[in-house]
């Protein structure tokens, strides 16, 4: 009886080469996932790439998948999968040029959280520097304050960016340059 005991618990607790469980994402397997990246269902295809993403480096057999929706002719499947790539192979530029090109269209949604990836981005995103200042003079205080905090997560390279600001007429926006600069503390010099 104890060995039977014995053997169980060793069966429970080691995986075994016949019974090794497969890890699950949101309850599913990671193919099920990479699956549903070629339904044409958006909300079923966004589900999908938010569970790659949130994945990590499991997920690294989208990354083909996901490079194909760069293309994609609606500008949220862009963002959402270039953001994907940064999160699970680490591809930066992707991420900077849809999370960009998303920013120069002022009616785009969700503005500001663009801006906060962008950010988090740091210094990888400084060539957006110059749409992005763009946007501390965004009629939306939301926007504004995130731009101004992009910017300072950029680095010394949003320096000349900032700079320029110093000429508009709007005393708020040169409020923010200042602000901005003093974010980047020495770097700024």
């Amino acid at each position: 009886m104890k060995h039977r005991l014995l053997l169980l618990v060793l069966f429970l607790t080691y995986p075994s080469a016949c019974g090794a469980a497969e890890t699950l994402y949101a309850g599913k397997p990671l193919a099920f996932w990479l699956d549903e990246l070629k339904s044409d269902d958006p909300l079923i295809r966004d589900e999908s790439i938010v569970v790659l993403s949130d994945a990590g480096a499991a997920a690294r057999a989208a990354v083909p998948r996901l490079e194909e929706l760069l293309k994609s002719k609606q500008p949220r499947v862009r963002v959402r999968a270039a953001l994907a790539l940064w999160r699970i192979a680490g591809q930066t530029k992707p991420a900077v040029a849809a999370l960009t090109e998303a920013l120069r269209d002022r009616a785009a949604p969700h503005r500001a959280e663009m801006l906060n990836q962008l950010g988090q981005l740091g210094s990888a995103a400084a060539s957006s520097a110059p749409v992005v200042v763009g946007l501390v003079r965004d009629a939306d205080p939301v926007v504004r304050t995130q731009a101004v905090m992009a910017m300072q997560r950029f680095g010394a390279a949003a320096v000349p960016s900032i700079l320029t600001l110093f000429e508009d007429k709007d005393p708020h926006v040169r409020r923010d340059a200042c602000l901005a600069l003093g974010l980047l503390g020495p770097s700024a010099n």
